[in-house]
């Protein structure tokens, strides 16, 4: 699914970098600077989990928007609407949600 995503995120004009696990991911967001939307799926493998993840990146890079992905309801109780999709959703849902979200950073 991963793979799929960024493959349609890419398709719609953004430049993706893609870890497999939470601890890649804070490597990867170490590595790029330039990174403008973390996208992360609430249940991850490894150590780290999306929450944890998002709260480790924040730290550094509070401006930064959060997009959580997720299968699981119950999961999403402290997650804002504009910050969520819920499995399944469309791969056009995914691009446009992303979308929103940097133009909600263009706007600060």
């Amino acid at each position: 699914m991963r793979q799929v995503m960024a493959e349609t995120l890419e398709d719609s004009g953004f430049k993706v970098v893609q870890a497999m696990a939470g601890a890649a991911a804070l490597e990867q967001l170490h590595r790029h600077s330039e990174v403008d939307l973390l996208i992360t799926d609430i249940g991850l493998p490894g150590a780290i989990d999306g929450w944890q993840l998002a709260d480790r990146v924040l730290q550094i890079r509070p401006e930064l928007p959060v997009l959580f992905v997720t299968g699981y309801l119950h999961a999403t109780n402290d997650v804002p609407a504009q910050q969520l999709m819920l499995k399944p959703f469309s791969l056009k849902a995914l691009s446009e949600k992303a979308w929103q979200l940097m133009g909600q950073v263009a706007e600060r």
